[in-house]
């Protein structure tokens, strides 16, 4: 607006231009003139609205993430069992229990594009479980990216000898309690999950062993 009119006077001549113009020579100026500004606007509107809607309604936050590394299993089984471990939430609303496979599917580039998410989760530390048999709990243990489970265990007293997977850590000298055997658990027999050659051990850098230990007690039907 260099030509020394005021803002309000262009509006006029603006509304003033509008008022002769039939419906389709409208459209066509407007869009010849204020495409850029209608773009902006609209951005503005889109931004507005996913803010108002991401205060108002956030993300859910993980309360515990799981790693499943046994046998093929369907994205309905694992959701599910999720599904029953959401019991340890107290609040529902805002947290939830995450169960994500990362076995092998048999394609090497879906494959190579899961190890490397894998890979990148457990550096960040978001990893707090693994499933995996017991040959996939020995691999895990001899590469060092799981740790014993004493601060879980320290919150089940009552844990059977029965179950406990004693091997010595990665870098350690002596035995350890690094696995626990899920054999006969109800909750993942009831989603096809072979719990006979499966068994839980803690992901290196978890941070929540007491959540840790809570699911626990639902997959062995001790809550």
């Amino acid at each position: 607006m260099n030509d020394g009119k005021t803002f309000k006077q262009h509006v006029r001549e603006e509304i003033d231009k509008l008022k002769v113009m039939g419906f389709h020579e409208k459209r066509q100026h407007i869009w010849e003139y204020y495409k850029l500004h209608l773009f902006v606007i609209g951005l503005l509107i889109f931004f507005t609205g996913y803010t108002i809607h991401a205060v108002l309604n956030p993300p859910k936050r993980e309360y515990l993430y799981i790693a499943w590394l046994g046998n093929p299993a369907m994205f309905t089984q694992l959701n599910d069992l999720a599904q029953d471990l959401n019991v340890i939430i107290e609040d529902y609303e805002r947290y939830h229990v995450v169960v994500t496979s990362y076995a092998s599917q048999g394609n090497p580039n879906e494959d190579q594009a899961m190890q490397a998410r894998f890979a990148g989760l457990m550096s960040m530390g978001n990893i707090d479980i693994i499933l995996s048999t017991r040959e996939g709990i020995e691999e895990l243990i001899d590469v060092g990216w799981v740790r014993p489970m004493d601060d879980v265990l320290v919150y089940l007293p009552n844990m059977p000898d029965k179950r406990f997977f004693w091997r010595t850590p990665y870098g350690g000298r002596n035995p350890a309690i690094m696995a626990i055997n899920l054999e006969g658990s109800s909750v993942m027999e009831a989603h096809w999950l072979m719990p006979e050659d499966l068994f839980l051990t803690l992901v290196v850098n978890a941070s929540r062993p007491y959540e840790v230990s809570k699911a626990l007690r639902v997959i062995l039907d001790e809550l």
